[in-house]
């Protein structure tokens, strides 16, 4: 299709586009930018009704730019997590490995050991952001946590689908998290699972 034929149906579609609510809008602009559509996304703002000027929505843009504050902390977020998973796993790794080849506990000190309880809760902090930002996409944006993330940066999607994989890989981690919650407290309003810490963070997040 000529670029010519692209604008032309974009123009045919410009009717319909101004009858579009703020969270419709919202939905199709993220995933124009995902898809690196910039006509398309032009369109979208271009066609926000206005009380009395042609000029574009100022709502539905300070509406866009805050989501692209909000993609922004959850890619900081999810790669903190996800580097500090990894950088104790491999060294739980490289421990474990030390004794199957030495059938010895590894020489002490040594300052970087790390127990199986702490790559636990690195991997419990993966999948209680994991799950509040997915939540967040899904049940506010409209959209998958790929397509959010990708409308700004396009390390999103690599990083989600990565961090999606460890946390399948290795659900031992999680039981063992679940586990220490479970035994940290007494009190029955406290967070005692990943879910339960997960929902809290995605409170806090949806509330701004």
């Amino acid at each position: 299709m000529t670029k010519r034929q692209v604008e032309s149906g974009l123009e045919e579609l410009r009717p319909q586009l101004a009858d579009l609510r703020h969270a419709e809008r919202l939905q199709l602009a993220l995933e124009a930018a995902a898809a690196d559509e910039p006509a398309q996304l032009e369109r979208l703002f271009e066609t926000c009704p206005t009380r009395s000027s042609p000029r574009l929505d100022p709502a539905f843009e300070r509406c866009f730019r805050q989501t692209t504050v909000e993609a922004m902390q959850a890619l900081y977020d999810l790669q903190r997590v996800w580097l500090r998973f990894r950088g104790v796993h491999q060294r739980w790794c490289q421990q474990r490995l030390w004794v199957l080849l030495t059938d010895a506990e590894p020489p002490e000190p040594v300052p970087l050991q790390v127990s199986e309880e702490t790559v636990a809760d690195c991997y419990a902090d993966c999948a209680i952001y994991y799950r509040a930002y997915d939540r967040l996409a899904t049940d506010v944006l409209g959209v998958d946590l790929e397509t959010w993330l990708g409308a700004f940066h396009p390390h999103g999607p690599p990083l989600v689908r990565t961090l999606s994989e460890d946390l399948e890989a290795y659900p031992g981690f999680r039981e063992r998290a679940e586990a220490a919650l479970r035994e940290a407290t007494d009190d029955e309003t406290a967070p005692r699972s990943i879910d339960d810490l997960a929902d809290k963070v995605y409170a806090e997040r949806a509330a701004t």
